[in-house]
């Protein structure tokens, strides 16, 4: 039995005794039409000639058709693989084919992955500026409390309620605690 290879149609899922020819196509310069032999499977015909059969579809030879050799190059394997690019294969039968089910399938996975990474980064960018906005509001806030602080040390404490009010409340009261009216400001500062 002579070595004629194998086609793998990713299109179909079908499986091919060999290769016969590439056809150029008639409506689409550049592009082939690969023309496989049928398998034979009956073994009462195995030792008939195969059928030819042409491929439905006109194939670049770079994108669509894959050639695999063996150690010696007498048994090659041939694989017809899908793109989106195929003519007269609509969206829904590209959907549908094997080739798609194996890349395509992945790459609107790994597309989703990276559209929520994308969605994460935001988040992550959203979160930095709104940390450096807290650690902002915390650094003035800290400064207004280290100042007010400071304007504490100008207060007076009163002995009998212990609360803490500037002088100048104690002299707008006339030199009483503004907080209990008890202790005098002189009795305080003593």
């Amino acid at each position: 039995m002579a070595k004629e290879g194998f086609v793998i149609d990713k299109f179909h899922g079908e499986y091919f005794g060999g290769l016969d020819k590439l056809k150029d196509s008639e409506n689409y310069p550049g592009r082939k039409k690969p023309v496989v032999k049928m398998l034979n499977t009956h073994p009462s015909k195995l030792a008939r000639r195969s059928k030819k059969k042409e491929f439905p579809y006109a194939l670049d030879p770079q994108k669509n058709i894959k050639r695999i050799d063996d150690h010696s190059g007498d048994f090659p394997i041939i694989i017809l693989e899908p793109t989106k690019d195929v003519p007269d294969l609509t969206e829904e039968e590209y959907r549908n084919t094997i080739g798609y089910q194996e890349h395509e399938g992945e790459k609107e996975k790994v597309d989703k992955w990276e559209e929520k990474y994308r969605d994460k980064k935001k988040e992550l960018e959203s979160a930095r500026k709104e940390l450096e906005t807290l650690r902002k509001e915390r650094e003035e806030r800290e400064e207004r409390e280290k100042a007010s602080q400071t304007s504490n040390s100008n207060n007076v404490k009163c002995p009998n309620c212990d609360s803490s009010n500037p002088q100048s409340k104690w002299e707008d009261n006339n030199g009483y605690c503004p907080s209990c009216d008890d202790k005098t400001l002189d009795e305080v500062k003593g």
